[in-house]
């Protein structure tokens, strides 16, 4: 006796290309969107990174300053005031070169806190200009006194400004997502 053999009708063929082809079509879809995603994270990713290693650095920068300088003023030896004062402007520059060269990895949006930065970094530097040239005419006490009166705010603004240059990385990254 024999089995007979189902009839596959050309309709039911179709629709069964039809649906492969639907399942093939959504699966290079999909894998299109996850390697447009990824990428996009990757990008994210690293924009975040680079801020927040420029911030960082700015940080650390400044900072350095900042301690060179009450280096210079707790000291009364002449030759290590002139040291820890040429140390000092050669940390400035490099605070300086780093923030010239943050506007080229920051976008528009945080070209204003950025500028912010710069304002509170310029302040800061023509105080301690103002503490470096009374220590250098040997008057340290008249510096000591510039820098607690002035020298202690200006710096905290720019630390204030730093926090809130980061802080807009970190809100840009949080609405990017």
């Amino acid at each position: 006796m024999a089995i007979p053999q189902p009839r596959v009708r050309r309709r039911e063929l179709w629709l069964l290309t039809l649906l492969v082809a639907t399942v093939i079509g959504l699966a290079w879809f999909m894998a299109r969107d996850f390697t447009q995603s990824a990428e996009n994270t990757g990008r994210l990713y690293q924009r975040l990174s680079d801020g927040l290693d420029l911030i960082d650095e700015l940080q650390f920068s400044t900072q350095e300053v900042r301690r060179i300088l009450l280096y210079a003023l707790h000291t009364s030896d002449a030759n290590l005031q002139l040291q820890y004062v040429e140390q000092s402007r050669a940390a400035d520059a490099h605070v300086q070169q780093v923030l010239d060269d943050a506007g080229v990895l920051l976008a528009s949006s945080d070209s204003r806190t950025l500028d912010e930065v710069t304002r509170a970094w310029t302040r800061y530097r023509s105080v301690r200009d103002n503490v470096i040239g009374l220590i250098l005419e040997g008057s340290l006490k008249e510096g000591v006194a510039a820098d607690e009166q002035q020298g202690a705010e200006a710096f905290g603004e720019v630390r204030q400004a730093l926090a809130n240059l980061r802080l807009g990385f970190e809100r840009d990254a949080a609405r990017r997502v």
